[in-house]
């Protein structure tokens, strides 16, 4: 079953969400969320289950997972990740 873990509001009204499953995205008036997945890696548990996600002013979010700390631009939809040494 999916887990909301924590979730914020952007400026357009959309929800994203730290989920069970990764990154959850509702647009405003859709029924179900987007997933967004890092296309450049299949392997990547830092973004499989994410307990937090905070939202910076220009618009970066920035997630907490059991992996470790990652960070992603809706705008390019692009994924930086930062794992414990």
């Amino acid at each position: 079953a999916l887990s909301v873990r924590d979730f914020v509001q952007d400026a357009e009204g959309a929800i994203w969400m730290a989920t069970n499953a990764g990154l959850a995205y509702l647009a405003p008036g859709a029924d179900a969320p987007r997933f967004y997945r890092d296309a450049r890696d299949d392997a990547q548990p830092e973004l499989d289950d994410l307990m937090a996600v905070a939202l910076e002013s220009s618009g970066r979010l920035w997630l907490g997972g059991r992996g470790g700390l990652a960070a992603f631009d809706p705008a390019t939809q692009r994924f930086w990740r930062y794992r414990p040494d």
